[in-house]
């Protein structure tokens, strides 16, 4: 976990996991005896995470932090609505996804006043085959989601959507006690060599920063190219149309007839199963995919991120070791004489 500079310091706590002491304390000999209650310095780690609807807010004797059996101590706990929320909107700018451009921004536009306040800051990024900061402001989500693009990139223009992820990831300052990265995609990388879903999520998780996917259907993952005619209108078609496999099928000792299947070329079968597994990882740490088959439900989707961003919050903990990994921390609340795990 990659402790913030906002919420490092020192704290009156001493921490044990196993036979070694959490953090050594400074000038003191192996042999000296522990004095209880000595300052010592304590570094921080912190975990996001979203409490059930309807559900009381956290207190952090509720919580409970646990890295591979071990209790991490719980220093407190931030977050809710009412707290500053950093989010960060990646939209992808490939041909395929000119349809969805405008029922999307004017979905974000009218959420606005509803789900962002004068104190969160909010980016926009667009990406191809590379980034680029489309706005940015604290205050100003009006101005800036304004700018969510409109047109797709010009010229036949692959999707690195992984290696452009990890980049936006980049471009969160972490100072907010909420957080999250918003992808408008289909989630096809259809871009060589240019990383892979687990690493993007474990990148999310070191930043506690939840990623949510807004894709617009869910159908299988192609390389297609559009061009516009004439009129302005785009056409869109598939640069490696769907293979025909002619199969031999016995007839009976007369007749033989030939079946015919369609299947995937295999780049873009690769892409699809990452896109799969890129679903199922970002649900486990927080996040998660919403389809969006017809474009007056793109408001719906935006309202269900962000009813859930005003349950998040964040636990911050102190590490019992630097072995200690965010992917591996699990977190578990304790009301009404149950534990209910929230990670």
């Amino acid at each position: 976990m990659r402790p913030r500079a906002t919420w490092s310091g020192r704290a009156r706590v001493l921490v044990f996991c196993g036979f070694a002491a959490a953090l050594p304390l400074v000038g003191q000999t192996a042999s000296a005896p522990i004095t209880f209650g000595d300052e010592i310095d304590v570094r921080t780690g912190f975990v996001r995470v979203t409490i059930p609807a309807g559900e009381p807010a956290p207190r952090a004797e509720e919580l409970e932090v646990v890295w591979k059996g071990c209790s991490q101590p719980v220093l407190r706990v931030l977050g809710g609505a009412d707290d500053p929320l950093e989010v960060g909107i990646a939209v992808d700018r490939s041909a395929s996804m000119h349809a969805a451009f405008e029922p999307m921004r004017a979905a974000a536009l009218a959420l606005v006043d509803q789900g962002i306040s004068d104190a969160d800051r909010v980016f926009v990024v667009g990406f191809a085959d590379e980034i680029e900061l489309l706005a940015e402001g604290r205050g100003s989500a009006r101005l800036v989601l304004a700018a969510l693009p409109a047109r797709p990139e010009t010229g036949p223009r692959p999707t690195a959507l992984w290696r452009s992820l990890g980049e936006v990831l980049d471009r969160f300052g972490n100072a907010d006690a909420r957080a999250a990265l918003i992808v408008v995609s289909d989630g096809c990388d259809t871009f060589d060599g240019g990383g892979a879903p687990l690493e993007v999520v474990r990148r999310a998780n070191d930043l506690a920063i939840p990623i949510f996917l807004l894709m617009p259907g869910r159908g299988e993952c192609r390389n297609i190219t559009c061009v516009t005619d004439a009129a302005g209108e785009w056409r869109c078609a598939d640069v490696s149309p769907p293979n025909l496999d002619y199969l031999p099928a016995s007839g009976g000792s007369r007749v033989e007839s030939l079946s015919v299947s369609f299947s995937q070329d295999y780049p873009a079968a690769v892409s699809t199963n990452e896109r799969d597994r890129f679903m199922g990882l970002i649900a486990q740490s927080g996040g998660g995919g919403f389809s969006v088959d017809d474009p007056r439900e793109w408001q719906r989707a935006w309202t269900a991120i962000f009813e859930r961003l005003g349950r998040q919050w964040t636990v911050v903990f102190a590490p019992t070791s630097d072995e200690v990994k965010s992917e591996e921390i699990k977190v578990y609340r304790r009301t009404s004489g149950r534990r209910q795990r929230l990670r």
